[in-house]
């Protein structure tokens, strides 16, 4: 966003400090670490650390919360004109995957799981806080939509 010129300022938001730190040396290779502020915390368990912002993005995290309007619900609310989201596809053949590595991680007594969350959950959710999808593509086993807060439907 910063190297198009599409934003002056960002603030990156990650539960992982190891996520934050490479993020800071991708920022300082690009040269933009003063134009790059980090806080690391859970949204979905601090709702209020979300300032409202022009474009918020939700980057391959979805997947990896069990409760999607706990995440999403502050995201789009916060989210000033564009809302960014990657998310698993909702296909026979990922949901099979992801059942297989549940039941392993499980057996190994791992805390982490991953979930597809019905889509018509995600559109539900969005279309809630006035968003609504502009853009959809796939990559391999993601699916990556846009959604946008129209002018008139501005919070």
């Amino acid at each position: 966003m910063l190297k198009k010129g599409l934003a002056d300022h960002v603030v990156g938001v990650d539960a992982s400090s190891s996520y934050i730190e490479r993020a800071k040396q991708i920022a300082d290779s690009l040269h933009f670490v003063d134009r790059v502020r980090y806080i690391q915390g859970d949204v979905a368990q601090s709702p209020d650390s979300i300032l409202p912002a022009d474009i918020v993005i939700l980057d391959r995290v979805i997947c990896c919360f069990p409760h999607l309007e706990q995440l999403l619900a502050p995201a789009a609310e916060q989210t000033k004109r564009y809302l960014a989201l990657s998310y698993p596809r909702e296909v026979w053949w990922l949901q099979a995957f992801y059942k297989i590595m549940n039941s392993i991680r499980k057996l190994r007594s791992s805390e982490f799981f991953t979930y597809i969350h019905p889509h018509a959950d995600i559109q539900r959710i969005t279309l809630q806080y006035g968003l609504l999808p502009v853009d959809a593509r796939r990559s391999g086993e993601w699916q990556i939509t846009i959604f946008e807060r129209k002018e008139d439907n501005q919070q």
